[in-house]
């Protein structure tokens, strides 16, 4: 159980990073094809793509509670697409945000967070004077 805490709490570099998001990007295109359902795909795929991301974000500085925005932002996509669709079908149009179009518009977004994840510059472990409590009070969140 000590080293799943030490993984999950560790940091990584920007090629560790960048190998896992290749290896699950590949994992979730396997997934998709054989279970031809995205939407499990993504439920399922979510905690892995969470560690490495946390794991990253850990690395240069940030708090690993970043990689809820990827939620937060296919949330207001949604949001904001079936705002627009029912305008649009209120007034007598047909539906002009498809669910292909919506999850192409989460997938650019969840690239574009991931990106970011991966280029930012790291930091030594001791740069900023805050972590040591943050990990102390997130191996008290497991004990």
């Amino acid at each position: 159980m000590n080293e799943l805490k030490a993984y999950l709490l560790g940091r990584s570099t920007r090629s560790e990073y960048w190998i896992g998001v290749v290896c699950m990007t590949m994992a979730c295109m396997v997934a998709n094809f054989l279970l031809r359902n995205p939407t499990l795909v993504s439920g399922l795929s979510f905690i892995p793509w969470a560690v490495i991301a946390s794991r990253r974000l850990r690395d240069f500085g940030r708090s690993p509670w970043w990689c809820v925005s990827t939620v937060v932002g296919g949330f207001v996509l949604g949001l904001v697409a079936g705002v627009i669709n029912a305008f649009v079908q209120a007034g007598g149009g047909a539906a002009p945000l498809t669910p292909p179009l919506m999850m192409l518009g989460y997938g650019l977004v969840n690239w574009g967070v991931i990106i970011f994840i991966g280029s930012q510059k790291s930091v030594a472990p001791g740069a900023r004077a805050s972590t040591s409590s943050e990990e102390a009070a997130l191996l008290n969140t497991f004990d």
